[in-house]
Parts: structure tokens; C-alpha cells; sequence
């Protein structure tokens, strides 16, 4: 096969597809889900901040560009807060069975 050419047949391919958002609600959580992801990857808020203000990130800085600074700290913050506690739930949890 060419390269370049789709493969119809390859389950596996990868596919892009449009589709209408009615609710407005797609950008805010694409904008959750690079926040999400990159905390867990161990970044500091500020530099998840910093991605979303940067256009090198484009997908991030349009989700910024449209909801606002004020929108994006207060999302960045609480998902921050959300995965901290998480965290420390799971580090209770496996020194409780450590000692159990």
C-alpha cells in the first residue's frame, strides 16, 4: 500500500470525524482533559497555565482564547485540588494495608 493512503479496511486507522456540539460543551472539556493529563503527568498548575497561554499548544490556547483566563485557572485549580486528593486517598489506603 502507498504511503499516505487510507486503508479502509485497517480497523486501527486513524479517523476524523466532524461532528456538531449543540451544548457548547466540547472546548471546555477538551481544555479538562489536556489539564487533567498534564498534572498527571507531574506539572505544576503554572506550568499547565503556561501551556494553555502558549500558541505553540494550539488546541489548548484555542480553549483559551475562548474561555478566558479567569475560566482556565479556576478549572486548572480544581482539577489540581481533585487529583491531590486522590492522591493522597491512595497513599492512605496503601499504608493501611501495609500495616493491616
Amino acid at each position: 500500500m502507498p504511503k499516505n493512503e487510507p486503508d479502509h479496511t485497517d480497523p486501527l486507522e486513524l479517523t476524523g470525524v466532524a461532528f456538531d456540539d449543540p451544548t457548547g460543551q466540547s472546548v471546555l472539556v477538551m481544555a479538562e482533559c489536556f489539564a487533567d493529563e498534564f498534572l498527571r503527568l507531574g506539572h505544576s498548575p503554572e506550568d499547565v497555565l503556561t501551556l494553555f497561554r502558549s500558541p505553540e499548544h494550539q488546541l489548548a490556547h484555542l480553549a483559551w482564547l475562548q474561555l478566558g483566563e479567569v475560566q482556565i485557572f479556576a478549572m486548572v485549580q480544581d482539577i489540581a485540588r481533585r487529583n491531590a486528593t486522590i492522591r493522597e486517598s491512595l497513599l492512605r489506603s496503601r499504608a493501611a494495608r501495609k500495616f493491616s
